[in-house]
């Protein structure tokens, strides 16, 4: 099966740097052209450090050298696992969409930390209730297969080899997913439950619902883990501390 030719950029964390491998040979087995992969451990969404860039810098960084046609966000991880506050994530979930060019399709992964349950659905609530309102964009369904077994470490957050894969599956069923296509991969069954989209999630949290194993969504990334992942454009062996 393949996609439209089409440029894809990616920015993500650790997850998405150790997993840049499975992601550019998923893709690009796809047909689609893949811009940039750029995953960096400890990242953020908005706020950067001496050493971290933002997944905002990255963004405005890739968009202004080319025009990439789908744009895969894999961000939130740290910032939930920092506690930052709802409002905090809200704003950097639409800073993150708004340096995105608006002609632009959008797949934004979720979160997933075994230890953060409850911060982790808030979060996920967000970032699901903001992307919701930008068109051409859709939320890839990571979430539902974190606690699956195999697919994350012992530090309940990075990845596995098969979790590795799985989180480029995941991706690629939402680029399909955002491009009005069918799934290109069956994920297997996902049982884990997360509240639906609501208007407003920070102010009206809502019951807990499943989530089907069609629908696509997210990311992960926390905790001191040392990991030998695949290289990026800036790291091979890194030690993971958010």
């Amino acid at each position: 099966t393949s996609l439209p030719n089409a440029a894809v950029a990616v920015v993500g964390d650790s997850l998405t740097l150790g997993a840049q491998l499975e992601i550019t040979a998923t893709l690009s087995g796809l047909g689609l052209g893949v811009v940039e992969i750029d995953g960096q451990v400890s990242r953020r969404m908005t706020s950067s450090t001496d050493t971290i860039r933002s997944g905002l810098d990255v963004v405005q960084e890739i968009a202004a050298a080319a025009s990439p046609r789908i744009w895969v966000i894999a961000l939130g991880t740290n910032d939930v696992a920092s506690g930052s506050s709802a409002g905090s994530i809200r704003d950097s979930v639409e800073r993150v969409l708004a340096a995105i060019p608006p002609d632009a399709l959008v797949v934004w992964v979720d979160t997933w930390i075994r230890d953060e349950r409850d911060a982790v659905v808030a979060g996920n609530l967000i970032i699901r209730g903001v992307v919701a309102q930008r068109p051409g964009a859709v939320v890839a369904d990571f979430f539902s297969y974190g606690d699956d077994p195999g697919i994350v470490g012992g530090d309940g957050v990075h990845l596995t080899a098969a979790g590795r894969t799985l989180f480029a599956n995941v991706m690629a069923n939402g680029i399909a997913d955002v491009l009005g296509r069918n799934p290109l991969f069956d994920l297997g069954s996902a049982t884990t439950t997360l509240a639906p989209i609501v208007t407003d999630p920070v102010a009206a949290p809502p019951a807990a619902t499943t989530i089907a194993a069609s629908t696509t969504t997210s990311t992960t990334d926390v905790g001191t883990t040392t990991t030998t992942s695949a290289t990026s454009a800036t790291s091979t062996t890194t030690t993971t501390t958010v």
